[in-house]
C-alpha cells in the first residue's frame, strides 16, 4: 500500500534531499523553518507506518473508528501473536 503525502510534505523532503536547511525552504514556501522541520516529521512518521498501524491510528480511508481495536479486521491483514 502507498502511504499518501501531501504535495506539501513531497516538496519539503525533496528539498531535504537537496540539504536545504529549514530555514532555506520556509523562505521559499512562506512558512517558518519550524513549521518545515514540523512537516517532515509528519511525512516521514507517514513513510514509516505499516499499514496495521494505520488502521489502528484511523488513517486508512474507509475504515471505521476503532475497527481494528475491536477485531473488527479481515484476517488477512490480523497480525499474528
Amino acid at each position: 500500500m502507498k502511504t499518501k503525502l501531501t504535495p506539501r510534505e513531497e516538496i519539503i523532503l525533496s528539498k531535504r534531499q537537496e540539504r536545504r536547511t529549514f530555514a532555506e525552504i520556509g523562505q521559499e514556501l512562506g512558512i517558518s523553518g519550524e513549521r518545515v522541520r514540523q512537516f517532515e516529521a509528519r511525512a516521514l512518521e507517514k513513510l514509516r507506518l505499516r499499514p496495521n498501524q494505520m488502521i489502528e491510528k484511523g488513517q486508512i480511508r474507509g475504515s471505521k473508528s476503532g475497527e481494528a481495536r475491536n477485531g473488527n479486521i479481515c484476517k488477512t491483514h490480523a497480525r499474528s501473536v
